[in-house]
C-alpha cells in the first residue's frame, strides 16, 4: 500500500492460499552524503598593462565606482579619495575574488546535492533490481509449486 512504512508485512496470497513476505530491503546500504567541503577556486592577481599617461590617470568618485560594480565591497577610499587606475584595478580584483568566494559559498549546498544526484540515483536502481530479482524468484517458486500439485 503506497504511503506505509516499508518492512515485512504478512499477506495472504489470493490464488494459493499461502503467506508471503515483502521481499527483502537491499543489503547496500545507501551511501552516506559526502562531508560539505567548500569549492576552491585558484585566485592569480592579473596586472593591468597601461602605458605611463594611464598609470596616473585617476578614477573619479572611487568608492561609488566600486561598490557601482560590486555593491558589497568594502574599500577606505572616500569619493574624493585620489586613486589612480591601478590602484582601482587592484582593489576590484580582491573585492571581486571575496565576492566570488561568497558566491561560491553559498552555493556550494546545491553542488552537493546536484553531486550526490547520481549516487542516489544509482543507490535506487540497484534497490529495483534487487526487488525485481526478488519476485522473479518467488514468481518461479510459484510456478514450481502449481507444477508440482
Amino acid at each position: 500500500m503506497p504511503g506505509c512504512a516499508p518492512g515485512p508485512v504478512a499477506k495472504k496470497a489470493k490464488t494459493t492460499g499461502k503467506i508471503t513476505r515483502r521481499p527483502p530491503r537491499s543489503k547496500t546500504p545507501l551511501p552516506l552524503p559526502a562531508p560539505r567541503k567548500p569549492l576552491l577556486l585558484t585566485w592569480e592577481k592579473k596586472i593591468l598593462a597601461v602605458d605611463q599617461k594611464e598609470t596616473t590617470q585617476l578614477i573619479l568618485k572611487p568608492k561609488s565606482t566600486l561598490q557601482k560594480y560590486l555593491p558589497h565591497a568594502e574599500t577606505s577610499w572616500t569619493d574624493t579619495s585620489k586613486v589612480s587606475l591601478v590602484e582601482f584595478f587592484d582593489a576590484y580584483q580582491e573585492a571581486m575574488k571575496k565576492y566570488v568566494d561568497w558566491q561560491i559559498a553559498s552555493a556550494s549546498g546545491t553542488i552537493q546535492m546536484v553531486k550526490e544526484e547520481g549516487q542516489v540515483r544509482d543507490a535506487i536502481l540497484r534497490n529495483a533490481i534487487e526487488t525485481l530479482d526478488y519476485n522473479f524468484r518467488r514468481s518461479q517458486e510459484q510456478i514450481q509449486h502449481l507444477l508440482l500439485e
